[in-house]
């Protein structure tokens, strides 16, 4: 574990898994004029992205470039680059300048190039020069690099032994030992610089062949072919000819998705691409979970080629996963190559999901018998709907159930559909089957031994073939009474438990699910059992391969073991006595236990009884319950309309209801007792369901103030005797109801003395509509009037409205309504 570990974070330091992005495809050197270098686009290159040329040579023991007298070019894209186009870049006159222009593809972006202040000034030899694209964390090479995308070596005097041009790289300029996917293009034809056209101008042009129709199908391989190269060419610009059906990474991006750590409440699942990728986000994931179990898609972080993938509102019995979509997702990595698979994440436990200590007997009317006598293992294939029983006449038997993983549904498939491997084994103790049932191992006492099965259709033991004395695997140097076989859920790791030496061994298998390349972990690596169980009978791992469970029958017990490393038994410890669970009530001999694929469920298999005992894990769920429900004083709320309520116990169920502050409302419904706490008792969980989703909530009346909200809280506690769960999701929001007003909105005086012509216009606030009003004068109109909320031809005086809203409620306004003076008598002149 130790070695894997040290191989994964050199991964990590150098790199070297990622798809390189840029290539050197060309250089010359010129001495009376401007040196130049042709570079290739290997992805897509985006706006910003920098990478750095230099002539420094690097050293692959210290992982960075030690002669900084060499120049250092910073090459920026400014304009979008697509795969396939070529960047040349070229010093201006005079050489001594530093200065370049650079040049790109017809229409497909473009670059800045600067020469990096404090470098050697930039020149590239005319007899020869290690050239390296790559990418760093800043611009001194000489404290390490990213990323080595490209080495160019046309040979060097320095390097050769006879004033040569030409040939392989120096081993240590080589780049590759660091960053094998580096482009490296070496190994030129040797010629002498003593002769032309080498002893004048030196090697001045170095470039793939500029042919349009040599740049078809391009791969890494074509790349790196000295042949594939004009060497010492003209004195003339490098090419920036297109690459067309550019394909240096045809290969699509893989995925591992694993646990990276959780609570009660949610789960991080780890999504490891095999490269760096690109259109990851949260839409591109499902969820997965057993029925009893509720959650959500919280969030996604990450980027490359490691993301985080966050569950939350974990609730029930059960488990979750995630699942990564097989197509759609515009998930690619850097080569353009689509991901081309799904993938599952193994499932986690939520709740008392692989909690033994939780278990509840089914009852004998759960059970299935009437097998065979002495049966020896259980198994069920991956979604419950097949059982197999291993016989004592070394024969496997094949059950179909109606409803997954429920025996009492099971019927025998028949003789045909069943399966013997007494040719290999008449004393078999233990079968499993690989993960998609197209492979079957069966171990057996008298061989001490492991048989492998070739399915030709899964889950069909009757299509079984064996595999051939070279793929079965002898443990008799490690036990002696074998008992029972297990894998690792990736077929990496096997595990052999037996009563002669009361310990589990571990495999490793260089092949997945092939028994004949495993190699025995050493001693260090067994676990003991000897200190719960004297007679092992069975071993199960949980999904996740950090709970261990061994069923023995010495104790009739089922124990618990914790894994501090996923499926490394020598990391074992036991979870004490009030985590194991006794079956002595049901079978006096148990041999064989199953989960399903939940862990909600055990089966134990008696050998002599030829029963199979069902136990419940799991207590009541509840999911669905609703948060920030709105509703006012007036009015009436269902709080529960959308819960639901799974118990797979199935029956006796009560629930107790409890409000934060019974000030704030009350609860009425049929079934409903107390006053709070309210009780509920039904016979199963459909009948409580439907109970609280008829339920009704009364808010209390003019318990805050006008203009504010109260929350009132709802706390259910559902309980089958032995379980309970709580829930307190339900939140509802209760709005005052504001104080409904009347006022008079508009008014209009008499124009004189004495007249008729006044009108007044009523106002509302708050109300509901449709409004009444009734006026002090007699007058009553409502909103459908054509003259609405108005009354006119008043005299002057003081009128009062009364108006009625919708519900009932009424409000007052009082208006007045004046005249002009009277004229009073004079003399007119």
């Amino acid at each position: 574990m130790k070695r894997t570990l040290a191989v994964l974070l050199l991964s990590i330091v150098f790199g070297h898994v990622h798809a390189q992005e840029i290539a050197i495809i060309g250089s010359k050197s010129l001495e009376a004029t401007e040196d130049g270098v042709s570079l290739l686009a290997l992805q897509d290159l985006a706006v910003g992205e920098t990478y750095y040329f230099t002539e420094n040579e690097y050293n692959n023991t210290t992982n960075r470039f030690d002669d900084a007298a060499e120049s250092v070019v910073r090459i920026t894209i400014t304009s979008a680059i697509g795969k396939g186009n070529v960047i040349y870049f070229k010093e201006n006159t005079p050489s001594s300048s530093n200065t370049f222009t650079a040049s790109v593809s017809a229409g497909s972006g473009s670059v800045s190039v600067q020469h990096i202040a404090g470098s050697g000034p930039f020149s590239i030899a005319s007899n020869g020069e290690a050239l390296y694209v790559y990418t760093d964390s800043d611009a001194d090479p000489t404290n390490g690099v990213t990323e080595i995308h490209a080495a160019f070596f046309p040979g060097s005097s320095s390097y050769a032994p006879t004033n040569l041009t030409g040939g392989p790289i120096p081993s240590a300029l080589d780049p590759t030992p660091d960053f094998p996917n580096a482009i490296l293009v070496d190994d030129f034809p040797q010629f002498s610089y003593n002769n032309e056209p080498y002893f004048s101008g030196g090697v001045n042009r170095v470039e793939y062949n500029t042919s349009a129709a040599d740049r078809t199908n391009v791969n890494k391989d074509k790349l790196e072919e000295a042949a594939n190269y004009i060497f010492a060419g003209t004195n003339t610009d490098l090419s920036t000819t297109a690459f067309t059906n550019f394909n240096l990474d045809a290969t699509p991006p893989s995925v591992a998705i694993t646990t990276a750590g959780s609570t009660a409440s949610s789960v991080d699942f780890a999504v490891t691409f095999s490269e760096t990728v690109s259109g990851v986000d949260l839409s591109d994931f499902t969820l997965e979970t057993s029925t009893a179990v509720t959650a959500s898609l919280a969030g996604i972080s990450g980027s490359g080629a490691n993301y985080t993938v966050t569950v939350n509102n974990l609730t029930g019995h059960g488990t979750v996963n995630i699942a990564l979509k097989a197509s759609g997702t515009g998930i690619q990595d850097m080569a353009g190559n689509a991901f081309s698979g799904g993938y599952t994440a193994l499932p986690h436990p939520v709740g008392d999901a692989y909690d033994v200590s939780k278990a509840i007997y089914a009852g004998d009317e759960d059970r299935a018998s009437h097998f065979e006598n002495s049966t020896r293992s259980l198994t069920f294939n991956d979604d419950g709907t097949k059982m197999f029983i291993l016989g004592p006449a070394d024969r496997i038997l094949e059950y179909s159930l109606s409803t997954a993983y429920d025996i009492s549904t099971a019927t025998y498939a028949g003789n045909d559909e069943r399966f013997s491997v007494a040719a290999q084994e008449t004393q078999s103790q233990s079968m499993v089957f690989n993960n998609d049932g197209t492979k079957m191992f069966v171990m057996g006492d008298a061989g001490k031994d492991i048989n492998e099965y070739t399915l030709s259709t899964a889950y069909d033991v009757s299509t079984a073939v064996f595999a051939g004395n070279a793929e079965r695997f002898s443990i008799s140097n490690q036990e002696q009474s074998p008992t029972c076989l297990a894998f690792n859920n990736e077929g990496t790791k096997m595990y052999v438990t037996g009563s002669d030496g009361r310990d589990i061994n571990e495999y490793s298998l260089a092949t997945a699910f092939d028994v004949s390349t495993a190699a025995f972990a050493g001693n260090a690596e067994r676990f003991s059992v000897a200190g719960q169980e004297a007679f092992p009978q069975s071993l199960v791992f949980n999904s996740e391969g950090t709970k261990m469970f061994v069923l023995g029958s010495a104790s009739d017990r089922i124990n618990e073991y914790h894994l501090s490393i996923a499926y490394d038994v020598s990391t074992a410890v036991f979870a004490g006595n009030g985590e194991r669970l006794r079956v002595s009530g049901q079978e006096a001999i148990p041999v064989s236990m199953a989960f399903d694929k939940a862990g909600t469920k055990v089966f134990v298999l008696g050998r002599d009884t030829r029963r199979i005992n069902e136990y419940s894990l799991a207590g009541p769920v509840i999911w669905d319950a609703l948060s920030n429900q709105l509703v006012d004083e007036d009015a009436t709320l269902s709080p529960f309309a959308a819960i639901e309520v799974l118990d797979p116990n199935g029956d006796n169920l009560s629930a107790t209801i409890t409000l934060d502050d019974n000030a704030k409302g009350t609860l009425s419904g049929a079934g409903l007792s107390g006053s709070g706490p309210y009780t509920l008792t039904a016979t199963d969980a459909a009948s409580l369901q439907t109970t609280l989703r008829a339920l009704v909530f009364n808010p209390a009346d003019n318990r805050v103030a006008v203009g504010n909200t109260e929350t009132t809280t709802f706390t259910i506690m559902v309980s089958d005797g032995p379980f309970s769960v709580t829930d307190s999701h339900t939140t509802v929001v209760s709005n005052a109801v504001l104080e409904f007003l009347a006022d008079i909105s508009n008014t209009t005086h008499v124009s004189c003395t004495g007249g008729t012509d006044g009108s007044l216009t009523a106002g509302v606030t708050n109300g509901t509509p449709n409004y009444s009003y009734q006026w002090s004068n007699g007058a009553s109109i409502d909103d459908s009037s054509s003259d609405g909320n108005t009354i006119s031809g008043l005299a002057a005086g003081t009128y009062t409205v009364t108006v009625t809203d919708k519900n009932g409620s009424t409000a007052t306004a009082s208006g007045t309504i004046t005249e002009p003076a009277s004229l009073t008598g004079g003399t007119v002149q």
